[in-house]
């Protein structure tokens, strides 16, 4: 439709029917939205229901994979409850089938390998490491689905929910792994340090989940899981914990004590003290002997340590005691009188009931045992088992007030819109009477005004104005703004024309002075070809006055002149392109464009013993204005060679860089003041001493450059000097 085409009337028809079928629309859309929001919620709650079950099948893997731990044991009774429990998982597993209508596919996947791996273990295929990392792989895939359906949750308080939901699971399944390590752990009386090392990392995984469980949960919630932590067996775990974690300290402790007795250690200088009673023995058994009592004595101290271990203490500090006492008794008798049989008397040591306990404490941990643990340990996961039914109740309830709370949103906006309707329809119609009431009298004014905007004449025709309204005020205004347009106009037009004619003066006064300085630059490389012409020419003269030219010496030196006359010819045409005038972009690349320039100051920055570093890299080809790029380059050339010049710059050198599309030319001529480095592109503004700069160079240069090709040019001091980079467009 084209508004174009209607009337005033109708377009405010349009304008008051518009309002109306938006709000009709919006009550639609209102409906809509509060049906899917309906619907989405109970999918929501389908899905939490479906995450419920997954938790509930992997609080059943948890315990089949606990009781799993004892799976090579010889008790049947436990044997038993390993099947009990298989049941029990699978019946949870088999409830899926009723979650049809969702994609299950992958969780009956990751659930498929747990029978595979209950046949390997009742095959006793697979050690213990392998049958817990196999059922925390299935549990971790598991929970991994369900935190990954959580994220798909828009309803803030839900997805926070959600979160500190993930974090209980994951903390439940961290205390079930950890109960399963455990087991095997105290069974065993082996705490291997990967063990130890593994064992610490989900220790503090499970207090990074319950951390975060408590930081999003409310105030009941965080109430009631502190009310449930308190429970005596939770205290036990810890506990127990403390003693798994301190078996290592008291390990090392052992081991250490094994090497200071054993071969080399202190009952082996007390039997060289024996033999041949040196003192070096002697004071090599004292020394071991006092690192053995601090070591017992760091045992006893450490918090963890029983009764049963106090008592193997003792044993092994009682019997290194006797070799003491032994020893002290033969340093203060003489033993050089002493018979073999005397001595042995004197220092008879039973040794078996310390190394018996040496061995207790080395291959066993005392103070619990592997079923005690699994015991509280267990217990410890129902309490979180607990904690997950209660928060698992929460969110439904959750759910549920979403649900209400939605019902009402809808009724809400449903009457908010309907006033809304009511309201708009009576205020549009309120004001289109009034519009029309005074569009008449100012409509033809309009129309007036709108015929001198598409007027090609030079005159200005002012809106009359006959009413007093709003309407009129407007004309009035617009006749203002008018007339000030057109002063703004004539004064711009005046402007442009004035700097258009400036900047044509100052373009040709920087080429006449910059062809001035080529003109001098061309004389100087003629002064050697004209004098090679005139001296050839003197050469011809004489052998042909001595009668000496022959036809081959003229050839020769004809073609010497020719070749002379050939460069001077060239010179001019390369003077000649470099000043023409083209209006219109060519292909060409820097490479070909600092040849050109080059051949008409390369010889001058020769002479003048400047160095000329070309790294030449750039193939692109450019689409611009050669001759007038060609001028910035020579300009800044000979600004380089200039103040190398003025300057008496030890080893000057001049660098001109090409990569891609930037060139770059540098100097080693100390740089530009920093005062002035901001001003160097200012017309009139010239940092030469002496008084043949224009200051114009550097301003038409950064002209053509950003104006005229649409490029950048810019300038920095780099170590040695100043550095004038040049980047086009392809």
């Amino acid at each position: 439709m084209n508004l174009n085409n209607l009337s005033l009337k109708q377009k405010l028809f349009i304008a008051l029917f518009i309002p109306l079928a938006l709000s009709l629309y919006f009550i639609f859309q209102s409906a809509v939205l509060g049906y899917e929001t309906k619907e989405k919620l109970q999918k929501q709650k389908e899905s939490l229901e479906y995450k419920i079950q997954l938790s509930n099948i992997v609080h059943e893997i948890q315990i089949e994979r606990g009781l799993s731990s004892f799976i090579n044991t010889k008790d049947r009774n436990n044997k038993l409850k390993i099947s009990k429990q298989r049941k029990l998982t699978d019946i949870q597993i088999s409830k899926l089938k009723q979650y049809s209508n969702l994609d299950i596919s992958k969780t009956m996947q990751f659930l498929n390998e747990i029978y595979n791996l209950r046949e390997k273990i009742d095959n006793k295929t697979l050690k213990f490491n392998e049958i817990l990392s196999s059922y925390i792989k299935i549990n971790k895939n598991i929970l991994n689905n369900v935190a990954n359906s959580f994220l798909l949750d828009e309803d803030r308080y839900l997805s926070q929910m959600s979160i500190a939901y993930i974090n209980l699971l994951r903390a439940k399944e961290a205390a079930g792994i950890e109960r399963a390590i455990l087991s095997n752990v105290f069974d065993s009386g082996i705490l291997s340090s990967k063990v130890y090392r593994d064992f610490g990392i989900l220790h503090s995984y499970n207090k990074l989940y319950v951390g975060t469980h408590k930081e999003l949960i409310n105030s009941q919630q965080l109430e009631f899981y502190n009310k449930k932590m308190k429970h005596k067996d939770i205290l036990e775990v810890k506990k127990l914990r403390e003693i798994a974690f301190s078996q290592v300290t008291k390990n090392k402790i052992i081991s250490d004590i094994k090497e200071l007795a054993g071969y080399g250690g202190l009952i082996h200088d007390f039997k060289n003290y024996v033999l041949r009673s040196k003192e070096l023995d002697k004071n090599n058994f004292f020394k071991n002997y006092q690192k053995v009592q601090l070591l017992l004595i760091e045992y006893k101290a450490i918090p963890t340590v029983t009764k049963e271990e106090i008592v193997l203490i003792n044993i092994i500090d009682n019997t290194f005691k006797q070799y003491y006492l032994g020893l002290d008794r033969l340093i203060k008798i003489n033993k050089t009188n002493l018979t073999v049989k005397d001595t042995d008397k004197i220092i008879k040591v039973n040794d078996k009931p310390a190394i018996n306990a040496i061995n207790i404490l080395s291959n066993n941990i005392l103070g619990t045992d592997g079923k005690y643990w699994f015991k509280v340990s267990t217990t410890r996961i129902n309490i979180f088992k607990s904690i997950e039914d209660r928060f698992v109740k929460d969110m439904l309830n959750a759910i549920k007030i979403i649900q209400e709370e939605n019902k009402k949103k809808i009724l809400m906006n449903f009457l908010l819109l309907v006033f809304l309707i009511i309201t708009i329809t009576t205020i549009t119609a309120k004001i289109i009477y009034n519009i029309f009431t005074s569009i008449t009298l100012f409509q033809k004014g309009l129309t007036n005004f709108f015929e001198y905007l598409v007027d090609n004449t030079i005159t200005i025709k002012p809106i009359v104005v006959k009413n007093n309204d709003e309407f009129g005020k407007i004309s009035i205004e617009i006749n203002k703004n008018i007339n000030e347009i057109k002063i703004f106009l004539d004064a711009k037009l005046k402007y442009e024309n004035e700097q258009k004619k400036k900047e044509e003066q100052m373009i040709q006064q920087s080429r006449l002075a910059q062809m001035g300085e080529m003109i001098s630059m061309i004389a100087h490389q003629w002064r050697q070809p004209l004098a090679a012409i005139s001296s050839t020419s003197a050469a011809i003269n004489l052998k042909t006055k001595l009668n000496k030219l022959d036809k081959d010496s003229a050839i020769r030196l004809s073609d010497k002149i020719s070749d002379y006359s050939q460069h001077l010819s060239l010179t001019i045409d390369d003077f000649r392109e470099f000043f023409k005038t083209n209006k219109e972009k060519t292909n060409t690349t820097y490479n070909e464009m600092i040849k050109s320039v080059l051949g008409i100051i390369e010889i001058s920055i020769e002479n003048k013993n400047i160095n000329l570093i070309k790294q030449l890299n750039s193939k692109n080809t450019l689409n611009t204005y050669p001759n007038e790029l060609k001028q910035v380059i020579l300009n800044l050339i000979k600004n380089a060679e200039d103040i190398l010049i003025e300057k008496n710059i030890d080893n000057p050198t001049i660098t001109i860089e090409t990569k891609d599309n930037i060139l770059s030319i540098s100097d080693n001529g100390g740089g530009i003041p920093k005062d002035i480095i901001d001003k160097i592109f200012d017309p009139y503004f010239s940092t030469k001493t002496k008084k043949d700069g224009t200051g114009l160079g550097l301003y038409m240069s950064k002209t053509i450059i950003e104006e005229h090709c649409g490029g950048k040019l810019t300038v920095l001091n780099d170590k040695d000097g100043a550095l004038f980079t040049i980047e086009l467009k392809n």
